[in-house]
């Protein structure tokens, strides 16, 4: 059930051939009748070939641009309108433009008021507007078809009709999907009204999914959620509506009015509430720099805000602010308009959501430089409803994430490091890489159920990244842990040395900071790695003996739950304050006591299971 929408300049008779081709009357309201020119969205549908295409009329006039971009946001198509006399006119341009962006292709062009041109006017001005497009929408889109029609005498008009059908089915036999890449239906609102005995009726054109009565739908923004309590499409009731048709819904009563701009959405579609967001500028903007914090607007789906803008530090981005949270989806155009004015400034696509805090910002920033670097430059023009930017979306969640699970059949992002089905950025695999040669190399290995948190990876990426690496590293699994299949290696003369300072220390241990800086931090490190040594705060270390012996004494025979103070530990260790706390806040991280106010509850004994330490018996 697709739509098609009218473009073109004021007054070249937009309404007047809706009114030919499907019998209706766009303009509804009294203004636009009294004064003949059409102000507001308007709405018809004709039949052709059994199969239902909806129509929306737009304002031709520059002041009603926004109007204008609120009903091209869904549309599957454009039927561009040039009067004959007039030819090509600013605002046909303008109008152009605004497809364009949103990624909407010209089905047709509709030559009017031939009657009134002077012969072989009407082949003159689909040519040039034809030559105009070509230069708008690049060389590889293809030329549409054209007619000259009179409105009033109904000449061309069935012609008409049965090219826009062709048209659309030339469209979907191309594969060219009628929905976002969403998980469920949803609409932005472009109209609303009350009905006696039916309550609030919005309507809009549906995407992304089937619309059912009963149907629970989120209000954004706001996320209020609401019930589809009556359902029609094209004029008749309906149980369930397919996504690229017309509907209009009778909801539950809402907490406040519902209007234009609103988005109505399925839970979990994939739709965002934004207030701070990024944007990738459509190629033909690339060149777009305005100054920090410019005062503009912005038509989003059938919504405009007010919203202040920011250059990213990388070019061909762009930071937005709105004044007032508006809904989109990841890939959804964006327009971005002079304020107060009609004159289009750029056109993007939603990015990311985000940036309105500094950490945030830097974090976004980051990512956005390190995913633009690895495509090189920014991807082609966009095609409606799919991603258009995909390559700079993948690779900019990459770099936010770290690794991401590609779809069955996915472009692989380029520079990611691929491991099975999951990518990685080059930065978080060169770390994963790291991170997996260094357990390696600890005594007893690192347990192999540890290494999702241990990595901060999901367990499918962290096996991913193992079937990869573990050759790489000469790493292998013994008794549930991971380890070098090449053995530790000898620990460095300077390393044992130290190891026997400790052992004779026994509870007296070492105090690095003390040392004197004498650079013993690798040696200390080493020896915890392999279990010869703990590390009580970073600064102070015992022998790996000393420190279950310490442990075991400040415990004693205490069962778990039983309490423990400081007093009682440092009488039972015969240890300084020095030493005593930060070796109960080791006991703290190893799982042997939690600490409640001042006094420590035991958990577990040494030895424990999942303690970490050994019986003192091994």
């Amino acid at each position: 059930m697709p739509v098609v929408g009218t473009a073109g300049h004021v007054d070249h008779g937009k309404s007047a051939l809706v009114a030919a081709l499907t019998g209706t009357d766009p303009d509804r309201l009294p203004e636009e009748k009294a004064r003949g020119m059409t102000t507001d969205l308007g709405f018809a549908r004709f039949v052709e070939g059994g199969e239902s295409i909806g129509v929306i009329d737009v304002p031709g006039h520059e002041r009603y641009i926004r109007n204008m971009v609120a009903g091209a946001w869904g549309v599957d198509g454009a039927l561009l309108v040039v009067a004959a006399d007039d030819g090509w006119m600013e605002q046909t341009g303008r109008h152009a433009e605004v497809l364009r962006a949103l990624g909407a292709p010209i089905l047709a062009l509709a030559i009017t008021k031939a009657d009134l041109a002077p012969p072989g006017r009407a082949a003159a001005a689909a040519a040039d507007a034809c030559a105009r497009l070509a230069a708008l929408y690049g060389p590889e889109a293809p030329e549409p078809p054209w007619l000259a029609v009179d409105s009033l005498r109904g000449r061309g008009i069935a012609e008409l009709r049965s090219l826009l059908a062709t048209s659309l089915g030339r469209l979907a036999e191309s594969g060219r999907p009628t929905s976002s890449p969403s998980r469920g239906a949803y609409l932005f609102v472009d109209r609303s009204f009350a009905l006696r005995g039916s309550g609030l009726v919005v309507a809009g054109s549906l995407r992304g999914g089937p619309l059912s009565l009963g149907q629970e739908l989120l209000r954004l923004p706001s996320g209020e959620a609401l019930r589809v309590r009556s359902l029609q499409s094209y004029g008749a009731e309906v149980e369930a509506a397919a996504p690229g048709s017309r509907v209009a819904i009778g909801l539950s009563r809402p907490k406040r009015e519902i209007g234009r701009g609103d988005c109505l959405c399925a839970p979990g579609a994939g739709i965002l509430e934004l207030r701070s967001a990024y944007l990738a500028l459509d190629p033909r903007y690339a060149g777009f720099k305005p100054r920090a914090g410019l005062a503009a607007e912005a038509a989003c789906g059938s919504a405009y805000r007010e919203l202040r803008i920011w250059p990213a530090r990388t070019p061909g981005f762009l930071r937005v602010a709105a004044e007032e949270p508006f809904a989109a989806y990841e890939g959804q155009p964006i327009i971005i308009l002079r304020k107060g004015g009609a004159d289009i400034l750029a056109a993007g696509f939603l990015l990311a959501e985000g940036g309105g805090e500094r950490e945030e910002r830097s974090r976004l920033e980051a990512a956005l430089s390190e995913a633009a670097a690895a495509l090189g430059v920014l991807p082609a023009s966009p095609c409606q409803h799919e991603l258009p930017f995909d390559g700079i979306l993948r690779a900019f969640k990459l770099e936010l994430a770290g690794c991401l699970e590609l779809a069955t059949g996915a472009a692989p992002i380029p520079r990611a490091e691929a491991a099975g089905a999951w990518a990685f950025s080059p930065r978080r695999w060169a770390s994963v890489a790291a991170a997996l040669k260094e357990a390696s190399l600890e005594a007893g290995g690192l347990p192999a159920a540890s290494l999702p948190s241990r990595l901060g990876l999901p367990a499918a990426a962290c096996a991913a990244a193992l079937a990869r690496l573990g050759p790489e590293l000469a790493l292998r699994l013994e008794g549930g842990n991971l380890v070098s299949a090449k053995g530790l290696p000898e620990l460095p003369r300077s390393a044992l040395e130290l190891a026997e300072r400790l052992d004779l220390a026994d509870r007296g241990g070492l105090d690095e900071a003390a040392e004197g800086g004498k650079g013993l931090r690798r040696e200390l490190e080493l020896l915890c790695k392999r279990g010869r040594a703990v590390s009580l705060d970073g600064r102070l270390f015992l022998s790996a003996k000393a420190y279950r012996a310490l442990a075991e004494a400040a415990l004693g025979s205490r069962p778990a739950g039983a309490e423990l103070s400081l007093q009682e530990a440092k009488a039972a260790t015969g240890l300084s304050r020095k030493w005593i706390i930060p070796l109960l806040n080791r006991m703290e991280r190893d799982g042997l006591l939690r600490r409640k106010g001042e006094i420590r509850l035991v958990l577990k004994g040494i030895g424990g299971e999942g303690s970490g330490l050994r019986p003192m018996s091994e």
